[in-house]
């Protein structure tokens, strides 16, 4: 399975580290070069420096030959956009996470959203 993990902080690196083990073909998304870093000495997996909100980092990292797409950031708006460009790819396999306005939503495309607050 090919999947694109959104994000390389606790809970992306965590992803991509078990899906990696099973044997996934992982591509990680990740902005920040010292992070990027760190994940290379770490992972087994192909890392594309950019945002996710912009369509050629999604096109370079092979959204369009892609299963599933974890949008894991830290910040709502890039996991809201990471999902739609999935989504306007045609492609069903997405999960992503949100964090505001004091609850966790965890949805994933063309499905309905679960939430709970945050602890």
């Amino acid at each position: 399975m090919r999947v694109i993990v959104v994000g390389a902080g606790e809970v992306g690196t965590h992803v991509a580290q078990l899906l990696s083990r099973e044997g996934s073909d992982v591509i990680v998304i990740e902005c920040n070069a010292a992070r990027i870093a760190q994940i290379d000495k770490l992972l087994d997996v192909t890392i594309v420096h950019g945002s996710a909100t912009d369509p050629e980092v999604m096109r370079a990292a092979g959204i369009a030959e892609t299963d599933l797409l974890v949008a894991a950031t830290s910040i709502d708006e890039v996991n809201l956009v990471a999902s739609l460009l999935q989504s306007s790819k045609g492609l069903s396999g997405g999960l992503f996470a949100l964090r505001a306005q004091g609850c966790a939503v965890l949805g994933h495309s063309g499905c309905t959203k679960r939430s709970a607050p945050i602890w």
